[in-house]
């Protein structure tokens, strides 16, 4: 089961669990409708980092940073003269964007685990 069922799952058994109190004091009641909003927020939170975690990075996101790169760099190729030192810019620059990509995609991988 995966985490994110698992934590529906739970959000149901929960909720049934409130649903199914009784109380009988004004006291209990109080503590009861001061504990499930607190629960749902507790839930939410859980659900959210779920989430967060089975889709950590955005293929839209990176699909925009690699286009708009890739698109300056094209850019700055056609307008610059063609020599050794062009070249080795463009090289540079490609290896920066290549490099911050990969340590985006590292640096959440890693906090998966």
């Amino acid at each position: 089961m995966s985490p994110y069922a698992q934590a529906r799952a739970d959000l149901r058994d929960t909720t049934a669990f409130f649903a199914s109190l009784e109380p009988a004091t004004d006291q209990q009641k109080q503590i009861i409708t001061t504990a499930v909003p607190d629960f749902m927020q507790v839930v939410e939170t859980t659900l959210l980092m779920t989430r967060q975690l089975a889709n950590p990075v955005p293929k839209l996101l990176l699909f925009v940073v690699i286009g708009w790169s890739a698109l300056l760099f094209m850019s700055y190729g056609l307008l610059g003269t063609f020599n050794a030192l062009s070249v080795a810019i463009e090289a540079l620059g490609s290896i920066a964007v290549a490099s911050a990509v990969f340590m985006i995609l590292s640096r959440r991988s890693a906090s998966t685990i």
